[in-house]
């Protein structure tokens, strides 16, 4: 567990981004180097061919004075040498635009037992143009059906992170690769987050003020409708709470909006005070591919954003069943549209993705699941399609689990045996176990 951490929504992601790029950015770095994106972004620097010198230092010149007859007196002058200046790089930057995929990724204990910690269930694209001083952001909704990796299997866009094997292993361009699929773009960098950390962060500035839109209950604590000022857990409560007539949709949704309420208040409010007690609180739950001077470089661009430069889009879809599993499907023509509004391309239109593939594709799989006919061997799954169907499932059964954690109440007794069950069911990855115990939940809890 080296590199993966925690993870966290994405409320947190952008906030956090500019706090540790003005952290590093102060007193470290000249800042007519980092105000040109193409010292820290271009693809000579990245590949090693360029790098950032001074001019060569001489070393100060003896230069004896002499007397009257010509003779060199005993002890020589100095002549003082230059002070060396920095030599910018000798490139273009032809990109002018960079590309960092945000992801957070929930680490509850029901999937650290199961080893699958590294689930994301938020995605987002930031793209960031710095010829138009603009930044656009890009939800993904973590139930979008995917061609994950560019490959040949299919799923929920958030299994990507998890068929990658997480942060120790290929996780991150596994993500990468099936945004960069879904979009048509280029991914190179990214920023992953805990879970908590949001609510450092919003602790940290002293707590933020909103218009809350929905009176809702999240784990026992209510939270009331109406303009109001919320502490760190609060925040987070209201961005976990998935119900709504649209579901993840309307999620994301109160998301963007409270992304965008923590940056505002950032930047109206002297929050320069807070800096290092925010950074404190989350430099440990960071990973990212982005350097230090590349953070820096952000900061600078940052800071003269104005809100209006700063547009949040969803890909556009509809959530439904196929089969027995609720999927995002995406509406790869009003997705093109997008991607052509933000990056001026044509986007790809993947007929694997359509809602009859899909269909098909999950009628032919579910004849065929581990669990319905004949059990799944206890220990897991031996060969990589059964693999594949039972880290599905264990998925599933997390996406329950989490449910019964914000909604259920856990001190009826029958609602806890099934909770219990469930648990044990993930941690021993026993999938016919997980199917009965999810189809009692079911028969408790309809919504679940």
């Amino acid at each position: 567990m080296a590199k993966k951490k925690h993870r966290a929504l994405q409320i947190a992601l952008i906030t956090i981004l500019v706090v540790l790029v003005c952290a590093l950015g102060g007193g470290i770095w000249f800042i007519s180097h980092i105000s040109n994106p193409e010292n820290a972004f271009s693809e000579l620097r990245e590949s090693g061919e360029v790098t950032l010198a001074a001019t060569a230092t001489v070393p100060p010149t003896l230069e004896p004075t002499k007397e009257a007859d010509g003779e060199p007196t005993a002890t020589p002058a100095l002549t003082p040498t230059p002070e060396p200046e920095m030599t910018p790089p000798d490139y273009q930057f032809e990109k002018k635009r960079i590309n960092i995929l945000l992801l957070g990724a929930d680490s509850s204990i029901e999937r650290v037992e199961a080893g699958l910690n590294f689930r994301t269930d938020t995605m987002i694209l930031v793209t960031v143009d710095f010829d138009n001083k603009a930044v656009d952001m890009i939800s993904i909704p973590r139930d979008s059906y995917m061609r994950i990796n560019k490959g040949t299997r299919f799923n929920k866009i958030n299994a990507a992170f998890v068929f990658g094997g997480g942060a120790d292993k290929d996780g991150y361009a596994y993500s990468m690769n099936t945004v960069s699929d879904l979009l048509g773009v280029k991914i190179d960098y990214y920023v992953g987050f805990g879970m908590n950390v949001v609510k450092d962060v919003v602790n940290a500035m002293g707590g933020v003020d909103y218009d809350v839109d929905i009176a809702f209950t999240m784990c026992g604590r209510p939270t009331e409708k109406g303009m109001q000022h919320m502490d760190g857990q609060k925040v987070l409560d209201y961005c976990r709470f998935r119900k709504g007539g649209r579901g993840d949709v309307d999620r994301v949704e109160r998301q963007q909006k409270m992304l965008f309420t923590i940056f505002e208040t950032m930047l109206n409010t002297n929050q320069v005070k807070n800096i290092p007690q925010i950074y404190t609180a989350v430099q440990e739950n960071i990973d990212t591919n982005l350097d230090v001077m590349q953070i820096a470089t952000l900061a600078y661009f940052a800071k003269d954003l104005s809100m209006d430069q700063i547009q949040r889009h969803t890909i556009p879809g509809n959530g439904q069943y196929v089969g027995s599993t609720s999927y995002y499907i995406i509406n790869q023509q009003k997705k093109n549209k997008l991607v052509q509004e933000v990056f001026g391309i044509d986007g790809p239109f993947d007929e694997a993705i359509t809602l009859e593939a899909i269909q098909a594709r999950v009628a032919e799989q579910e004849g065929t699941v581990p669990g319905e006919g004949e059990d799944a061997p206890e220990g897991g799954a031996d060969d990589e399609a059964d693999q594949e169907k039972l880290l599905t499932l264990t998925m599933e059964a997390g996406d329950m689990l989490d449910y019964m954690d914000a909604y259920a109440d856990l001190s009826d007794a029958e609602v806890a045996v099934a909770y219990a069950r469930l648990k044990d069911a993930m941690a021993n990855q026993n999938a016919s176990e997980m199917r009965s115990a999810m189809s009692k939940v079911r028969a408790l809890l309809p919504d679940a």
